[in-house]
């Protein structure tokens, strides 16, 4: 029976590598030569190596570090898939197949308020766009101030010069928010 896997310490936004804990040690030259390690999840980098550390003086380990190709830049869920060959006593070989999941909880999520006319005439209207990116796309909650409603672009059309201010938040990422000033003019008479 193959080790259970755990994530031995937790994972954080920006992480390049993340070490496995497994219940029992195994040899450390059959990790390098039977295993096979998958991430997947939001925007999930690549495992580009895995490496078994700490391997004692029988040569065994219970600890696997991968290395990613990209640090972990979104919060939510991820999974990581390993599969290993295992000789059985009768020396044939065995496939199992084992998977964890752990969340990332602390990539921020940034939020960019843009608009084409940040000075407006009072009588007129522009739009506002948002630019959002980290986070879960799926889950975003947008929240204006100035009982604005909606994603991007919003429409406004304020009588006096206004500030706006977006929140976006998903349920796990830290939030982000951004503020846009539209200057209101009287029309020339």
């Amino acid at each position: 029976m193959p080790p259970k896997l755990t994530l031995n310490t937790g994972a954080s936004c920006d992480d390049d590598e993340i070490t496995l804990k497994m219940d029992s040690k195994v040899n450390c030259d059959s990790i390098k030569k039977y295993a096979s390690y998958a991430l997947s999840g939001p925007n999930a980098p690549t495992i580009s190596s895995f490496t078994p550390i700490s391997c004692d003086s029988d040569n065994k380990t219970d600890l696997v570090k991968l290395n990613l190709s990209g640090g972990l830049n979104r919060s939510g869920t991820y999974k990581v898939r390993y599969v290993t060959v295992v000789p059985d006593p009768c020396d044939s070989l065995r496939v199992f197949y084992d998977s964890i999941y752990f969340d990332v909880t602390d990539c921020p999520i940034s939020v960019d308020l843009s608009t084409l006319n940040d000075t407006i005439c009072k009588g007129t209207c522009t739009d506002i766009d948002a630019l959002v990116l980290g986070g879960d796309p799926s889950k975003y909650n947008y929240s204006w101030n100035n009982s604005v409603v909606g994603t991007s672009p919003v429409t406004v059309c304020p009588t006096v010069t206004t500030s706006y201010i977006l929140t976006v938040t998903d349920g796990k990422s830290v939030p982000g928010k951004d503020t846009i000033t539209i200057t209101v003019l009287d029309p020339p008479t």
